[in-house]
């Protein structure tokens, strides 16, 4: 908190000296939004310009009213948060998502050229304690999965190289072998992979653009589950970006208590069995989330956004 402090009282005292005509906000909107409240305290005209809008749709949805009175111009990343402020004045703009094109232009290795089994890949998180309280469950459901699938390969994606210590650790008491994949190489393994178990979060959307047949589980702490439930009051249709986006259920979500491994195991068979439907619908996915050339889009619309203001 010190360093932070410093932080942000150093770069708020030199926007207020060199009076740029526009401050553009990139995410960290706990950082972010306090500063552009405390720029228009201090009396700063510039335009002010957030990137990537806070999940109020999630929580916290006084946040809006923050936005709303600092802000020149919010600019979503997702389809449907451009609904929630229709009725203020702020101006909201979605330019598609960063990921679509990140890997709509990814050059794929020829890592598993060789490969002939079919691949079962596991994401379980890029967080020591998630992987902690998601990877035991996830292993218990391929331990199963593979009782009737015994020709598959089982491969888990490691999202950080302080994590393989944890991983391997967890996976020593299991009777299955695997192979662990460094983060450098998931997308190569999300191409090549034929079904999946993934821990909740953005890495759900990752999959989905890559058209990735997958199952989501998501166990937390009793003390996270509580404050957000119950604090946060987090209560949301779905959990994942894809179901969130698409307003259905592509990714069966099995969260906190509803983790029975056998029911998760035939969540697997079934999207496995109806892959090619689940894969047409992961297209609209793409479709929803791409805008082409949307970054040159973007900085001429902020360009624009600034040139309304002349510099002194």
């Amino acid at each position: 908190l010190p360093r932070l402090w410093r932080a942000f009282r150093k770069i708020k005292k030199q926007i207020l000296k060199e009076r740029p005509a526009g401050v553009l906000f990139i995410d960290y909107p706990e950082f972010n939004m306090l500063m552009a409240k405390a720029l228009r305290k201090a009396g700063y005209q510039g335009k002010l310009i957030h990137y990537v809008c806070p999940s109020v749709w999630a929580w916290r949805k006084k946040r809006m009213r923050t936005l709303v009175s600092t802000l020149d111009q919010l600019i979503t990343i997702l389809p449907f948060e451009k609904a929630y402020f229709s009725q203020t004045t702020l101006p909201v703009t979605f330019v598609g998502h960063p990921l679509a094109s990140v890997i709509d232009s990814y050059t794929y290795s020829q890592l598993w050229e060789g490969e002939t089994k079919p691949l079962f890949a596991i994401f379980p998180g890029s967080r020591r304690s998630e992987i902690e309280l998601n990877l035991p469950l996830q292993l218990k459901v391929v331990e199963l999965f593979a009782k009737t699938h015994p020709e598959w390969v089982f491969c888990i994606s490691v999202a950080r190289e302080e994590l393989f210590s944890t991983i391997q650790k967890i996976c020593s008491t299991s009777s299955l072998p695997y192979r662990l994949i460094p983060a450098s190489q998931r997308y190569d393994l999300m191409k090549k992979a034929s079904l999946a178990c993934a821990t909740s979060g953005t890495v759900t959307l990752e999959m989905g653009l890559h058209e990735l047949p997958t199952v989501v589980t998501y166990r937390l702490s009793s003390l996270n589950y509580l404050l957000g439930r119950y604090l946060f009051k987090i209560r949301l249709p779905y959990y994942s970006l894809p179901n969130l986006i698409l307003e259905e259920e592509i990714l069966p979500e099995f969260i906190h208590k509803n983790l029975s491994p056998q029911a998760i195991v035939e969540a697997l068979n079934q999207v496995w069995e109806n892959r090619d439907s689940y894969q047409a619908t992961c297209r609209l996915l793409k479709k929803e989330l791409m805008i082409p050339d949307a970054h040159l889009k973007t900085a001429h619309m902020i360009g624009d956004l600034i040139d309304e203001m002349p510099l002194s």
